[in-house]
């Protein structure tokens, strides 16, 4: 039997293997956390690495990624010059669909 992505968001991190300076990005994946994994580390380039960010989202935050309409199983990149859990406003990027961005700000 198919195991279930869950009801939450997972934040991770993913660090790219270019040296000398790899490269950093912030993902969002609706599933558990060990899925959220293979789901952005599937999204990435070969060789990347990924880790879970713990970060408690605020009933607010939980909100606003709600009225994204992710789908389980969903991932997306957070634009790199952006704050998800912080108080600027962010761009998050449908992972696999080109330049398709979904706005919001995360001002508390």
């Amino acid at each position: 039997m198919a195991e279930s992505f869950g009801t939450s968001f997972t934040i991770v991190e993913v660090t790219s293997d270019d040296a000398p300076k790899p490269t950093k990005q912030m993902w969002l994946a609706f599933a558990k956390p060990k899925q959220a994994l293979t789901l952005v580390l599937a999204a990435v380039p070969e060789g990347w690495t990924a880790e879970i960010v713990p970060a408690v989202l605020t009933e607010k935050q939980q909100r606003m990624f709600e009225e994204l309409d992710l789908e389980p199983g969903d991932v997306y990149r957070i634009a790199p010059d952006q704050e998800i859990l912080g108080g600027a406003p962010s761009t998050i990027h449908q992972a696999g669909y080109g330049s398709n961005e979904v706005p919001f700000s995360t001002a508390f």
